[in-house]
């Protein structure tokens, strides 16, 4: 693979330091097992729900959707329940090709959000920092709701999942705009930070809200590779038990920082977009005036409003988010991103040939030898570089950051 093939060539080099998976095993009683999801539907079917929505996230996050749904949806039918899916897209744009990739076979129906369409929502009052609630109407007007997602570390929410795939999720556009230009700029808006995150309280009131209104329950995944790891049970507790083993897999302090940061944007590597998340999760080990170099494979459409407000010299930001249409949320990481630079440099080593750029403080190449040469050439004179594998989910820290 690209990103295996950049940090092969490293571990070659002086000077190096590679934070590597942590291998930290996971205690069995978190296995997501056949029979700890027969005890989850047997704690929903106590509700006696005639109706179940399971909600889902989209291809945007490392979820076994499709493993879980295939395991979960006959077992609600096979209990009577009309159960069906939701796909917590928020203004993210889906093809009709991926919905098979997340629901896979199943014989069931299919509903997306549909930010645009203001008369498929509730309105249910408004969150404490003064965010409409306005929920898709297919996440309310049911019995249960069960939500399937991944819980890792996100740039602005702390950690990704829970009731995040309420809002943004299935909220409405304005919803989602005036969350995040409210929220997004917060310092505590940053990855692995919970408490008194304000983009992340406002989500969970969400949570807690409609946990009012319909049972809900969860089943959040930290881990997937043999097996499935993670937590299941009502929402906000079970997302609580969730945070806690996600930060413990994903969360580091590291003693002083690097002049050169290297981040594998696995395993959001599906484009430039998402792998970029690698960076904000890192930035915290290098040091003013460093060069951080993201490598990521990146094969996947990139959405263009990304890529436009990275070449944009001054983003006209609120009025392109407040006005525009489509999903806004790229050109807040690309804001976000350029704000966090300041003083250092970004290279982005894709294997996509469709996408360059180059300016002052940020190269987007394919240039995969030039890039490998200068980082030889770095560690040569003496310059200490820090390499982070799978960088989209982990999070790395000096110890002058408190979290």
């Amino acid at each position: 693979m690209f990103e295996e093939r950049i940090i092969k060539e490293l571990t070659t080099l002086k000077n190096v330091v590679i934070f590597n998976h942590y291998n930290k095993d996971i205690p069995a009683h978190f296995e997501l097992d056949s029979r700890s999801l027969d005890f989850l539907i047997d704690t929903i079917i106590e509700g006696r729900p005639k109706t179940v929505a399971v909600v889902v996230t989209d291809r945007s996050r490392p979820t076994p959707t499709k493993e879980l749904l295939l395991k979960v949806v006959p077992k609600l039918r096979g209990r009577g329940l009309n159960t069906y899916v939701v796909v917590a897209t928020g203004l993210h744009k889906i093809k009709a090709e991926d919905i098979p990739e997340i629901v896979a076979d199943l014989n069931v129906d299919v509903f997306l959000n549909e930010p645009e369409v203001d008369d498929r929502y509730v309105y249910l009052g408004t969150t404490p920092g003064g965010i409409p609630i306005k929920l898709l109407d297919k996440v309310v007007n049911t019995d249960a709701l069960l939500l399937i997602c991944s819980v890792i570390p996100h740039v602005w929410a702390g950690f990704t999942g829970g009731s995040k795939l309420l809002l943004p999720g299935t909220s409405a556009r304005d919803v989602v705009i005036e969350h995040h230009l409210r929220f997004f700029n917060h310092p505590n808006a940053s990855p692995g930070i919970v408490k008194d995150n304000p983009f992340r309280r406002e989500i969970d009131y969400v949570g807690n809200l409609i946990s009012g209104i319909v049972k809900v329950y969860a089943v959040n995944v930290v881990d997937c590779n043999a097996s499935i790891y993670g937590t299941f049970g009502e929402l906000m507790e079970s997302y609580t038990r969730a945070v806690e083993l996600s930060r413990n897999m994903y969360v580091r302090e590291v003693g002083g920082k690097c002049d050169v940061l290297v981040v594998d944007g696995r395993p959001l590597n599906m484009n430039l977009y998402q792998s970029v998340k690698a960076v904000f999760n890192n930035l915290g080990i290098l040091s003013d005036g460093g060069l951080a170099i993201l490598v990521s494979s990146s094969l996947g459409e990139c959405p263009q409003e990304f890529v436009d407000a990275l070449r944009s010299e001054d983003l006209p930001l609120d009025e392109v988010v407040r006005k525009g249409v489509g999903d806004v949320v790229p050109y807040l990481v690309a804001y976000t991103l350029k704000e966090k630079l300041r003083g250092r440099r970004l290279v982005m080593l894709t294997n996509n040939s469709r996408i360059s750029f180059s300016s002052e403080s940020l190269v987007i190449t394919n240039r995969y030898d030039s890039v490998l040469e200068e980082l030889r050439s770095l560690c040569v004179s003496g310059l200490r570089v820090c390499v982070v594998v799978e960088g989209a989910k982990y999070v790395h820290t000096s110890r002058s950051i408190s979290y």
